[in-house]
Parts: C-alpha cells; structure tokens; sequence
C-alpha cells in the first residue's frame, strides 16, 4: 500500500530519530501480520530490494534477517512494538561498529516507541481501509455488471424459467457466490425454479413451506435476511446436497401487486455477505420481481394468441369444409346414378359374353365402379351436415364395443387399454362418435402395416378441467400407434378433404375430414401428434354431459 505522505514523513521521523539515539546509520521499520514481517519505511537502505520476513516466535525478538541486509550493515539490534499487548511489528537498527545488545531506553525512548506502535497502527487501520474500499469497489463493479447483464435479458427474453436461471448463473458468474437460487411462490408454497452453483441443480424443483428456512421466513414476512453465520441460526435450514454452506441472503421478489418469490444467495464462507450484496440484491430483485411478473404475462398472451389462431383455424377449415360439402353433395347425387347403371350393365354382360378376356375386362370395370361407389358414399357421408342427437354416452364402453367389433380387421396388431375409471359420460350422438373411433382405428392399422414386426395400438381416455370455464370438464380420447409417425410438413394437412399419403392403395382422403367435421359439431376438438419414426397419437376432446341437460 502506498501510504499518505503524511503519515509516511511522520513514521520516517520516528525511525530517523531511533537511528540518530542509538548512532547507528540504518532502520527499517516492519509491520507484523499474520506471522509475516512487512517493510513499512526504512532509513539509510536506498537501493535495496526489501522483502516480507518470516515474523520471529513469541519467545524470541529478532527476525531472520535475509543476506542482503547483513552484507549493507554486519551489526543489527531488534526492538519490538507493541499495541495493547499485542505484537504489531518491530524496528530494525543496523550498523557497521559495535551496537550494544541493549541500547538505553528511558522514558523518552519509550515514549518514542509507542509513537511508533500508534503510528503503526494508524498505518495498519489505513490499509484495512483502502483494501476494503478496494473491495468493495471490485464488488460494486460486480454487482452492476450482474445486474447490467440480468436487465439486458429482462428486454430479450420472455421465458421465465429461461429469465430465471440465467439471473442466477450470473449472480455466480460474476460475484462468485457459491449458490444463487430464485424460488417462486405457487400455492403457498416455495419451489426452487431456477439455481446456479456446484450441485445446485440437484435440487430443482424442491418445494418448502413458508416460514421454513431463511427462505420460508422471507416470504411469509416480505422482508430481506442476512445470515454470516448460518450454522448458529435458528431460521437455517440444512439442505444435505448444500451442507457447506456458511453464509445467506435472501431478499423478497415483488411483482407490480403482490410477492411472487425469493431471490436467495449462499456461500460456503462465513461473513461473506455485507451491505453493499444487501443492496445490490435488493436491486436486482426489483428489476427481476417486475420481469418475471411481464415474462408471465407474456407467455399468458402468447397462449391465448395461439388459441386465437387455432380457433380461427377451425372456423376456417369448418367454412371450407361446409361451402365444399354442399359442393360435393351436388357431383355425388349426379355420379350416383351413372355409377349404378354402368355396374347393373357390366354385370348383366358378364352373365352373357363367353369371350375370356372380355369377361375379365367387365370384371375391371364392375371392380373399379365399385371403388366410385364407394367414394361417393364417403362423399355423401362427409356433405351429410346431419346434427347430431345428443345422449349421455359412456365414452369408456363405445371404445371397448368398437375396438372388439374392429380386431378382426386389425388383425395380429396388439392393443393396449388405458380407459379412466368413473369417465362421466359425454355429451355425444354414439353412432357418429363410432364412425370417428373407427375412421381412427382403420387409420391406425394402416399406418401399422407399413411397419415390420407386430405394432401396437393404444386406446386411452381421460378427462380434465377447463382452465377457461372453472367447473367444466371435457373428456378426451387418444389413440397412438407405433407407426412410422407423420412427416412435420403433412401433419398440418391431414385433415384436409381429399388430401392422402395412400392414394395407391385406395386412401380417398375423407376419413380424417369426415371425423374433423363430426367433431366439430359436437362442440369438441380433435388433433395428431407425430414425429417421423415415433408414431402417431390423435386426440378427440368432447364436452362431458351435465346434469342440467337432463
């Protein structure tokens, strides 16, 4: 440290004047700390590199002196200083003459030397002082750089797990604390979303009720804590996978109305923490309680955004899908007859012409007639707009009665049920509900017979809560398959009129229109999940039946 001129001309007098008392013409004044002598100021040892010295033991007063202090002067006496009966350092006199062992001290030399101790001291007081304003400037520096960092990403960023533990990591980052948590309030609980530090990880998740722990205490008061020691605390509480740790501060998050959470920083040091983390943290709580608080309502509005456009998805695709089945009502009922005549002529010929080959032309044509036929039921079934009849149905026995009404053309495929014990019941015209389960099915087995190996199909129903009408239930089911899965730029297709991935071997492109539109006028929803090579799994959600309809 580089002392101030004042106290440093103060401290050279007093040793000039030491060296002018006992005629010798060098010393060196030494601040002990630690068992480590240090060189404060010197007197006649110009030019010489001076270094830190072992401190001598309690018995003994004179140091070991290194080779080049001996080489400048042969003859060298030790004075020890004290403060308070304490060692603080010592005053070196060194010559080239005979230096008595035992200078004379009166009064005034005494006097002298507790001059020099006081000054010591005040030496000592002043480099505590500017090593801890050094500190602190470092911390500050520290903290803004943390908080800079974390305030960037309040602007960027609207995940707020991803908000979360990156202001943690930067906490560490930058302040090298050995842990930084943020556990949010859910139910009047505290859970560890987010964390940073060796094994903090480790205990993601973990739920604590308020009032337990530092952490419990802050949220159930709103107030910050600081603990430097931790482990006489009465509020700590031991976590094994962080049994190191020695110091804590906590600091309530807020959002704009009420709190939201803890910000919590731990380190494996005793007395780490001070004012300066105390107000940091406070800070950067602030800034973080009023992003976590936009963040979630971010992620609320992105929600409702894509509700908004799958909502405005179905309108659309029921708008199609009406203005196209009125359309195709019309060319099915003018194919009809003309299909029926050319099957009732081609078969009346087979029973007449003996020529082989022409029979087994007729046979192609009454084939092929068929498959038009059959295409134009299922255009008939998908521009049939019939409402449907409503009755409470029993989701779980329609799925077992279809599926075992299905095996035999589902052949060796295995099946799996998972149906929800005490289902309420569905509000659901059954035979058009069968129609969708069997269009599912039927798709289902196809996309197995692409597969080697037995597939699996599986059938599961379930129920759940709206979170948009408290009260009301919809009632779902999903049938997956080990498929080869649906490729990402079908997927949005599927539902689709006349839109196949097996127009070769007979696919007419219905089947999943005829049960988007079924659904859909039963008030309920229907969608696929698949990745390629993972299968594919369709959901149907419907509205469960209430009381009140009777």
């Amino acid at each position: 440290m580089e002392l101030p001129s004042s106290l440093r001309l103060g401290l050279e007098r007093v040793v000039q004047h030491a060296c002018e008392r006992c005629r010798v013409p060098a010393g060196l004044l030494l601040h002990e700390k630690a068992g480590v002598l240090y060189p404060v100021v010197s007197i006649g040892l110009e030019g010489l590199a001076l270094a830190s010295l072992p401190a001598p033991s309690e018995e003994s007063t004179f140091p070991d002196l290194p080779p080049i202090l001996w080489e400048a002067f042969p003859r060298w006496i030790s004075l020890p200083l004290f403060w308070q009966d304490h060692r603080i350092g010592c005053l070196l006199l060194g010559g080239r003459g005979e230096i008595s062992p035992r200078p004379r001290i009166d009064s005034e030399d005494a006097l002298y030397l507790d001059l020099l101790a006081l000054l010591l001291v005040g030496w000592e007081e002043a480099a505590g002082r500017e090593e801890r304003m050094r500190l602190l400037a470092e911390k500050r520096s520290s903290l803004l750089r943390a908080i800079g960092e974390v305030s960037r990403q309040v602007l960027t960023l609207f995940n707020p797990t991803t908000l979360l533990q990156n202001a943690a990591e930067a906490l560490v980052r930058h302040l090298g604390y050995d842990y930084a948590h943020v556990l949010l309030l859910e139910n009047d609980t505290l859970v560890l979303r987010a964390s940073a530090g060796r094994a903090g990880r480790a205990i993601l998740g973990r739920r604590f009720p308020l009032g337990q722990g530092i952490t419990g205490w802050v949220a159930a008061t709103q107030k910050p804590y600081l603990c430097n020691d931790v482990l006489n605390d009465p509020h700590y509480l031991l976590i094994e996978e962080l049994g190191d740790v020695r110091s804590e501060l906590a600091v309530p998050l807020r959002g704009a109305t009420a709190l939201s959470g803890v910000l919590d920083i731990q380190s494996n040091a005793p007395a780490t923490f001070d004012e300066a983390d105390f107000l940091a943290l406070t800070s950067l709580a602030d800034h973080l309680g009023i992003a976590l608080e936009n963040a979630e309502l971010y992620a609320k509005l992105h929600d409702r955004m894509a509700e908004l456009e799958q909502t405005r998805a179905r309108l659309s695709q029921a708008e199609r899908l009406s203005v196209l089945g009125e359309l195709i009502a019309g060319m099915a009922r003018e194919i009809s007859d003309p299909l029926t005549a050319i099957i009732g002529y081609a078969q009346l010929l087979q029973d007449t012409v003996q020529d082989p080959h022409i029979s087994q032309d007729l046979e192609k044509i009454v084939r092929e007639a068929h498959r038009a036929a059959h295409i134009v039921d299922g255009l008939l079934t998908f521009a049939r707009q019939r409402e449907p009849r409503f009755t409470a149905t029993d989701l779980n026995d329609l799925v077992q009665r279809v599926t075992r009404r299905f095996m035999p053309e589902l052949g060796p495929i295995e099946v799996e049920m998972e149906l929800s014990p005490n289902l309420p019941s569905i509000r659901a015209d059954p035979a058009q509900i069968e129609q969708v389960l069997e269009h599912l099915l039927r798709n289902s087995g196809q996309a197995l017979d692409e597969v080697r190996g037995p597939g699996r199909l599986t059938l599961r129903t379930f129920s759940r809560e709206d979170p948009d009408a408290p009260g009301e239930r919809w009632i779902g089911l999903e049938v997956g398959d080990t498929g080869p899965g649906i490729a990402p730029e079908v997927l949005p297709h599927i539902f689709d009129p006349f839109f196949t991935t097996r127009r070769e071997v007979g696919g007419s492109g219905l089947g999943l229109a005829i049960c988007y539109g079924i659904v859909g006028r039963h008030g309920g929803k229907i969608w696929a999940e698949s990745e390629p090579g993972q299968g594919t799994r369709f959901f149907v959600e419907l509205p469960a039946w209430s009381s009140e309809e009777g």
